[in-house]
């Protein structure tokens, strides 16, 4: 029943929002257009992401987080010391013990795995936000989530002006995306914070606007990502090393001091990252290169 009431009034607010947007934007900036669409298909690929789990899987990962982090909601109301307590450490057994069945208890072989226990922490802010109401905390999580996702549209759109409604279709609607980065899972988390990143490394090095608010930006994308799926940034720092190097060795105007330059460029940039994967190597375990 609740789901049912706050449903709708959720959405008409987030969409509400959304307009207002559009509205200052969209006539300095025409890709504005597309905002809420891509908002719209956003929280109802969540939806759908819902029901398809509930009613056709019957169960999976993402309502085991939700179930987890109603635990960690439940506490906070019940005893608000015990869930600062639990909210800002590890996976200790002394931690979990701090549950009890009153509250629940988070199913413990995830609260056990550091990064299933990051998603159960932030999924329980979007808990709080929707009165633990499961399709709503999805629907805000696909709202946060969102903001990244439309970060990177509008970089590449910088990036090349003209082919704002191919990126649309590419960045915004493609299907399994849309689906897969809707729900109460890793992947919207991770995406959204690899979209975060890039946009942040492209205003700081490339732009250089903005540059203590994209700092912050950058790193807290960086946490993120560490906090859920810290093996993406194996993937993603050789390129970002790349395309920051190329666009310095780029932008020198000499071809005989490029040439001489570029060498010494793409050497500091390889044992940066020789140095980054020996260094997160360890600390990766079963993720270590």
């Amino acid at each position: 029943i609740l789901d049912i009431i706050l449903t709708p009034i959720y959405v008409i607010i987030i969409l509400a929002i959304a307009n207002y947007k559009k509205n200052k934007h969209i006539s300095e900036n025409p890709i504005y257009k597309y905002y809420v669409k891509g908002l719209a298909v956003k929280i109802f690929a969540g939806i759908i992401f819902c029901l398809i789990y509930v009613y056709y899987y019957g169960g999976g990962d993402t309502l085991f987080y939700y179930n987890g982090a109603k635990c960690f909601s439940n506490l906070l109301f019940r005893s608000p010391e015990k869930f600062i307590k639990v909210f800002i450490n590890g996976p200790e057994e002394k931690y979990y013990d701090m549950f009890d069945f009153i509250v629940g208890y988070p199913p413990l072989w995830l609260y056990k795995e550091i990064y299933a226990l990051n998603v159960m922490k932030i999924t329980t802010v979007f808990l709080i936000l929707s009165f633990q109401s499961y399709i709503v905390a999805t629907i805000l999580m696909s709202w946060v989530v969102y903001s990244g996702i439309w970060r990177l549209y509008v970089m590449f759109c910088e990036l090349y002006p003209t082919l704002y409604n191919h990126f649309a279709v590419a960045v915004l609607f493609v299907p399994s995306v849309v689906f897969w980065g809707s729900g109460i899972l890793k992947d919207p988390i991770s995406l959204s914070a690899m979209c975060w990143y890039t946009y942040s490394l492209y205003e700081l090095f490339v732009k250089k606007r903005n540059i203590y608010t994209n700092i912050l930006r950058y790193v807290l994308s960086l946490y993120f990502i560490f906090a859920v799926k810290p093996y993406i940034l194996y993937a993603i720092i050789p390129g970002s090393i790349l395309w920051i190097s190329y666009d310095k060795i780029k932008s020198i105007k000499s071809g005989f001091v490029r040439f001489l330059v570029a060498p010494s460029i793409i050497a500091i940039a390889f044992f940066a990252l020789a140095f980054f994967y020996n260094t997160l190597g360890d600390k990766l375990g079963k993720f270590s290169v």
